[in-house]
């Protein structure tokens, strides 16, 4: 992914939107657009204070660093939807969740 896919990757993950982006750093909204359009990537104080107001590292948005996940998946919007629905989930729920989850990949590699 470049650097705006993976903004709008992380601004989905935690429910903000370009607007808000837009004004904390300074930029106009529509410059998100063409930037994801050229495959471009912003003056290096922008992308430093896009970085903070997401608070992940630049390394994530210049896509430097290994994300598992995503890249395992061809969906990373599901990956958004199954972390937000995780965290409103209880503890218990959760657990279950987790094990019914490792019941399925064990049965999966047995029949393989």
């Amino acid at each position: 992914m470049n650097f705006w896919e993976n903004v709008e990757f992380e601004l989905e993950k935690q429910g903000k939107y370009k607007k808000e982006l837009a004004a904390a750093v300074g930029i106009n909204a529509s410059n998100f657009d063409k930037g994801k359009a050229r495959n471009s990537i912003p003056a290096a104080d922008k992308a430093l204070k896009i970085a903070g107001f997401l608070g992940v590292p630049l390394e994530n948005l210049l896509g430097l660093t290994d994300n598992a996940t995503v890249k395992k998946t061809k969906n990373p919007q599901f990956i958004c939807e199954f972390e937000k629905t995780l965290t409103n989930l209880s503890e218990e729920d959760a657990s279950h969740l987790l094990y019914i989850a490792k019941r399925l990949a064990h049965f999966k590699t047995v029949l393989k």
